[in-house]
């Protein structure tokens, strides 16, 4: 087998927050597929996993994944499938029930990442509401009273860049092993606060000060490739690992009533599952084939010699209407380093 193929499948639109920098704007059930539609998206991706070798790990999300009527029987059918490698569900975790947490703790394969963007009420509720607090620490208790892992997801924006040292602090007291730090991209209800995207300082600082608290020599360059970070803590040993972009390499977003979207911050529609191969898409897309085009890439992203980095064609999309555009968070840019 290859390497993995991703998907972030979004499963549903509905939800019960409204966070302040969500992606979307519909939070409605209108888009979404009757189980039967997605058990034939399901063959479908799987049928592309089979004819390219690779084997899939699979977030589920939303919205909140666990308000649709059929989360459960989508997540038994993965955990059953020897083509699935990993399979995790992304959540703002203020939904948990009893029945939700012992399937959980009975199914064990899941892993359940939980989002939030402040470490205490005012700056979690900043973003998603009054007593939302209370809900997210409460949902954090049902996982641990069922011994569950859970990985923290943390988007970053100017508001709130002082809360990372907080970040870590607040998941060392809850036992939570590891944490997931992205920068925040302007769709949906976020576009109000387009105005919090983070500087490159900002972002270059986010970046120092994690490889620093996980004992890396500090090294921008080195970092560049990566859109997203994970902290994983072992005992009193914090280590830094960087997630490189997925976006026409190994994986893709996939939308409730199946549309595809090179990534969920990048809302470009490639094709639809329901009608569309995968396979089909994956080969013959133009949209994919500029991306996988180094040489289209423009301003310091054109010129730039890191090796494995493109920049973040999302939030070049986002805030220039360009997706081939120079991102504006480049580590290097301003520095000069690997920028000819």
């Amino acid at each position: 087998m290859g390497d993995d193929f991703h998907i972030q499948w979004h499963i549903t639109n509905r939800c019960g927050v409204r966070c302040a920098h969500c992606y979307q704007d519909e939070f409605t059930s209108a888009s979404d597929m009757s189980f039967s539609e997605v058990e034939l998206v399901r063959e479908n991706i799987r049928r592309f996993l089979q004819r390219n070798r690779r084997r899939l790990t699979v977030n589920l999300t939303g919205g909140e994944p666990f308000l649709s009527p059929w989360w459960r029987q989508l997540l038994e059918r993965l955990l059953d499938d020897e083509l699935v490698a990993e399979t995790g569900v992304i959540t703002s975790g203020l939904c948990f029930t009893r029945e939700i947490l012992a399937f959980l703790s009975s199914a064990k394969r899941v892993f359940v990442k939980v989002s939030a963007e402040g470490f205490s009420q005012d700056g979690y509720e900043r973003f998603r509401g009054s007593g939302t607090w209370k809900q997210f620490l409460a949902g954090l208790d049902g996982l641990a009273a069922e011994h569950l892992p859970v990985t923290l997801m943390f988007t970053l924006l100017e508001t709130n860049a002082g809360e990372l040292e907080r970040m870590l602090s607040f998941a060392e007291e809850h036992g939570i092993a590891e944490c997931i730090v992205e920068r925040f991209i302007p769709w949906g209800n976020g576009r109000r606060l387009a105005n919090q995207v983070v500087s490159s300082k900002r972002w270059a600082e986010a970046c120092g000060f994690l490889m620093d608290a996980c004992g890396c020599e500090p090294d921008l360059a080195a970092v560049a490739p990566y859109r997203a970070f994970l902290v994983r803590r072992r005992g009193a040993h914090l280590t830094l690992l960087g997630a490189p972009c997925v976006v026409g390499r190994d994986g893709i977003a996939l939308m409730p009533d199946a549309t595809v979207f090179p990534c969920r911050r990048f809302p470009l529609a490639l094709g639809n599952l329901g009608r569309d191969e995968l396979d089909g898409i994956w080969r013959l897309s133009p949209v994919l084939a500029l991306l996988r085009d180094r040489s289209r890439l423009k301003g310091a992203c054109g010129r730039c010699r890191v090796a494995e980095c493109a920049g973040c064609r999302a939030l070049a999309y986002a805030m220039t209407g360009d997706f081939l555009a120079e991102d504006p968070l480049c580590l290097c840019a301003g520095c000069g380093d690997g920028v000819e």
